[in-house]
This record gives C-alpha cells, structure tokens and sequence, in this order.
C-alpha cells in the first residue's frame, strides 16, 4: 500500500513537472482523479464575471489524505495557486458525485501564504465533460472541462 502510494506521488510530480513544459501526460493511480486541460472559462469571484485560465490535477485517497495542484489565473494577471491537502469524496452508484478538497494557497516558490479553503467539485447536470468548481473562501464559481473518475 505505502509503496503504491509513493508511486503515486512520484507520477503526480512527474506529471505536474511535464505540465509546466506543457505536455499532457496521461496516468491515474488514485481513487478519484480530477483534470481538466489548461483554457481559458467565463467564472465569477465574488459574483462579477471574470475571464480565468483554469487548470487542475488532483488525486484522493480513501483515508482523505490528497494530492494536487489548483491553478487560476485572471487576465488581468492575477493568480491563484492552491495546494490540495486533503479531502473527501461521496461516491454514489459507482460514481463520483462530488469532491470536497481541503486547499491551501501557495505563493512563488509553493510557500503557503496562510490562507485555507474548501473546494467543491461537481458533475453539471447539463455536460457530461463539464465540471462545476466552487472555492468557498474566495467566493470563486468556475465551470471547466473534466470528469471525476473512480478508480480502484
């Protein structure tokens, strides 16, 4: 189990490290694993309307322990990195109904800059490829491509 794990961790970091070079890479060795392409999507922080360049990769555990890597960034330059630190999934009919992610925000160099929040991960009821993305703390509503998957 522990050495599963470690692998795990060694191909999300892989695999963070390739994204940053901008290649695709393709694994999953997590019990559910979210990820989306990096685009541009229409959201809202606080309620106005924002353009935001999304991207996410993140792995749950069965025991809540989590990995991964949230990265929003406005057009106007602004960003947001947050670290998942841990989480939970409710799973329903073999399905992933929604994720809870514990998250901390991180600055340059991944240093946590003492912020916290939730994010709740769900399904659209309206696009099967679609996923509906709220941060809790900073009131921040995204909807963006990609599928919680269940994997065993």
């Amino acid at each position: 189990m522990h050495g599963t794990r470690s692998m795990a961790l060694r191909a999300l970091i892989l695999a963070l490290g390739l994204m940053a070079l901008g290649v695709s890479p393709a694994f999953a060795a997590k019990d559910v694993f979210i990820r989306t392409k990096p685009h541009v999507n229409v959201g809202t922080i606080q309620g106005k309307p924002v353009e935001i360049w999304f991207h996410a990769v993140a792995g749950l555990f069965d025991d809540g322990d989590a990995v991964g890597i949230l990265q929003l960034r406005l057009r106007g330059g602004e960003s947001f990195v947050f670290r998942v630190t841990g989480g939970q999934a409710v799973v329903e009919r073999n399905a992933v109904a929604e994720v809870v992610l514990a998250v901390e925000r991180v600055g340059r160099g991944g240093a946590s800059v003492g912020e916290s929040d939730l994010v709740i991960i769900r399904p659209s009821s309206t696009a099967a490829d679609c996923l509906i993305y709220d941060f809790v703390g900073p009131e921040i509503h995204l909807e963006s491509e990609g599928q919680l998957t269940l994997r065993k």
